[in-house]
């Protein structure tokens, strides 16, 4: 059986499509509406669910990182005291918690939650969607909670990212909190030179919002709460772009985290922050759906 099972994740590495084996591993498919109305006149399978209903994360699907960095220029050591579940919520927790990383005994001042589901989730083309509530914010602060996906086994930014949600307060020139969607990609290094697009329209960030990208074969779609503001076609070079967009040739899996940009340095008084998740959700379209579990079957 540990033979099959080597077979059968080398096999679907290679052709792209992994994500029906582990599906069937942590979770039964069903037949779901989406949140999104224009997106009701195709049938959707969900593939992937988190409520997060119960007293502590699902490790069968979440990994919450601990002592881990990400990027030298990043202010928050990842933690996982500061990734828990509460009240239907799963909470990032950015504090002023000092602790020295000992691989290269930096001070990190902050600690933070970083979750993923690398290895035991991912997934190619699908609708992707969390309902969340961002952490407070003042002027120019640089936490910077993020919802967003790479790809399962190579290096950035080769597999692509898909930024479903990032929030930053210091990245426009009124310093107040701004919602993007990115695509980040590229073989020799990233193609997208702060190329994401901004959600045009108010948010009253003390209310949950729901955050979704749609992605298949042609283009990936952006949505704020069922309103659609971006779209990347295949092929097609924007603004702010080195080459035309190359969607992803590998299955991603999920991200949640809550940093701090680099600069400027917080107020630790202006902590702690929380940033709540009550749902994560992975949806297919019955072909897509359909056609993998097809190849998975020739496969076995």
């Amino acid at each position: 059986m540990r033979i099959q099972i080597i077979f059968l994740l080398v096999a679907c590495f290679l052709i792209g499509s992994c994500e029906a084996f582990l599906k069937q591993k942590n979770f039964t498919a069903k037949t779901v509406v989406p949140s999104i109305e224009s997106l009701r006149n195709q049938e959707w399978i969900e593939i992937f669910r988190d409520d997060f209903d119960g007293d502590k994360l699902e490790t069968r699907y979440w990994t919450a990182r601990n002592k881990m960095t990400h990027t030298d220029w990043e202010q928050q050591l990842y933690i996982e005291e500061d990734a828990y579940v509460e009240n239907g919520n799963l909470v990032l927790r950015t504090r002023f918690n000092p602790q020295i990383y000992q691989p290269t005994q930096r001070l990190y001042n902050y600690t933070s939650g970083w979750v993923d589901s690398s290895e035991k989730f991912n997934y190619m083309f699908g609708y992707t969607e969390a309902r969340i509530k961002i952490p407070k914010v003042v002027l120019d602060d640089p936490i910077w909670p993020a919802f967003w996906s790479i790809g399962e086994g190579t290096y950035w930014p080769n597999g692509g990212e898909i930024d479903t949600m990032e929030m930053s307060a210091t990245w426009n020139p009124d310093f107040l909190p701004h919602i993007q969607g990115t695509y980040h990609w590229g073989k020799d290094g990233d193609q997208c030179h702060a190329c994401g697009t901004e959600f045009p329209y108010y948010l009253d960030f003390s209310e949950y919002h729901t955050y979704t990208t749609v992605w298949n074969s042609t283009q990936i779609d952006w949505y704020v709460d069922g309103i659609l503001y971006r779209t990347n076609v295949n092929g097609t070079i924007y603004e702010k772009m080195s080459s035309p967009v190359d969607l992803p040739h590998y299955n991603q899996f999920l991200i949640i985290n809550d940093a701090l940009w680099g600069e400027p340095i917080p107020n630790p008084q202006d902590y702690p922050k929380y940033m709540y998740i009550d749902y994560v959700t992975v949806l297919q379209t019955r072909e897509t759906y359909e056609s993998q579990r097809q190849q998975q079957s020739s496969i076995a």
